[in-house]
């Protein structure tokens, strides 16, 4: 029997013209899976949906058929009535609800999620904690985690300067959507680990979706979200495998909207993890993540330095305050978990890792090399910069870039030119 249920729209992005709109490459069509036939030409939906909105079933066409026998033009007669329902639908939307004004009854940003007292998340927004795989972003999920369920944190406690609102018997929910089982229970162990209890408080829901495909994953987040309306917080780990491609345009878009969507409609804090692409100094991945980042209300990336064993959680956006400054922590055995290091540690990393400071440095160190024994006419000071560039760096370097440096130097303030001879600042001469 050929009925409207043995059609479904084609696995493609638009591949003909819309007959509404008439722009090309837009509209998808609807098939038999079984068959591989279309319906008429003009039996699909139009992928322009704010521009065009056309869209006519199967149903639409079966329906049609009874009434259109005897119209001379079939695909007119359709375009007619799709026409006419679009502007009936635009005819009843209420515009007022939307509107601010003084009468409005809108309230303060309510914060769900803080780092060092600067907003990451809150309630009717979506957040994202960004980063390369395996550089400590479960861990920095397991104090997010756990601090919810802390009413008041003891003096001294150490949170990496997390603190998420206390969830008063909410459910805190934590989807886990890319790793294997065993990696979920360790993050949830770990929550427990900071709680100090050994029974999972019973509004914390934990889940692992990694057996299933894309879309069964995002059919189950948005069924979790339908039955717990009133959770405190949600936190889904790896949102990029809920879609098919992070690089599609129209996936990427779709999926962020529905979040927003989501975390207006429930009035809650949706965190997402999305992977940084590696290379491109913290780019997130495909156009989800440039999307989530345009979108979202706040973001963070947590980095991992190798060289020197700690990992840290850096501002990305922070929307109306300052960033607050990098957080440095490394794992601890005898605690079995994640600790701060200390402020003197602190404040060297984040020198090291200021890359204006950096420079700065490199120069200074520059200057007092070629200057150690006094100040310098320019001839000499030029040998002496290329003199020692070439020992720095490994390489001979030109007689024009050594002048640059110069006056780079001069720039900087850290070499200065009296009577025709080059000499160190005195803030940069060493101390006796």
């Amino acid at each position: 029997m050929n009925s409207a249920s043995n059609y479904t729209l084609e696995n493609d992005h638009g591949a003909y013209t819309c007959p509404s709109c008439g722009k090309s490459k837009v509209f998808v069509r609807y098939v038999n899976p079984e068959t591989n036939a279309h319906l008429a030409d003009h039996v699909g939906c139009c992928n322009s949906v704010f521009e065009c909105g056309y869209h006519f079933t199967p149903t639409d066409y079966f329906e049609a058929n009874k009434n259109q026998k005897d119209h001379p033009n079939a695909v007119e007669f359709t375009l007619s009535i799709v026409k006419s329902d679009i502007v009936e639908k635009q005819r009843d939307l209420d515009y007022d609800e939307d509107e601010i004004n003084d009468h409005s009854d809108i309230g303060e940003i309510i914060p769900v999620i803080e780092i060092r007292n600067c907003v990451l998340a809150a309630k009717g927004d979506i957040s994202i904690i960004g980063g390369l795989p395996k550089v400590g972003k479960t861990s920095v999920c397991s104090f997010i985690l756990s601090t919810a369920f802390m009413k008041n944190i003891p003096a001294g406690f150490d949170t990496l300067g997390i603190r998420t609102a206390f969830c008063e018997g909410k459910k805190v929910i934590y989807i886990d959507t890319e790793q294997p089982k065993v990696y979920t229970n360790k993050l949830r162990k770990s929550v427990l680990r900071i709680l100090d209890v050994k029974v999972q408080p019973t509004n914390l829901l934990i889940y692992n979706l990694r057996k299933y495909d894309s879309e069964t994953k995002l059919q189950k987040v948005l069924g979790m979200m339908k039955k717990y309306p009133d959770a405190h917080l949600w936190i889904i780990d790896g949102v990029a495998d809920l879609i098919k491609d992070p690089n599609d345009t129209k996936e990427s878009f779709g999926i962020i909207e529905k979040f927003m969507i989501k975390s207006n409609e429930l009035d809650t804090a949706i965190i997402l993890h999305i992977h940084e692409n590696p290379g491109t100094n913290g780019k997130l991945r495909g156009n989800l993540g440039s999307e989530a980042e345009r979108k979202c209300g706040g973001a963070i990336t947590i980095k991992k330095l190798k060289d020197k064993g700690v990992h840290s959680i850096e501002a990305k956006v922070i929307r109306g305050q300052e960033d607050f400054d990098p957080i440095f922590f490394r794992f601890e055995k005898a605690s079995g978990r994640m600790v701060s290091v200390d402020e003197t540690e602190a404040a060297e990393l984040n020198r090291s890792m200021d890359k204006g400071q950096i420079k700065l440095d490199k120069r200074i160190q520059l200057a007092k090399r070629c200057l150690l024994t006094g100040s310098l006419k320019w001839s000499d000071m030029v040998e002496a910069i290329m003199l020692h560039i070439s020992e720095i760096e490994g390489k001979p370097v030109s007689k024009r870039t050594a002048e640059n440096r110069i006056e780079e130097l001069v720039k900087m303030g850290i070499v200065h030119l009296q009577n025709q001879f080059y000499a160190i600042a005195d803030i940069y001469k060493p101390q006796p």
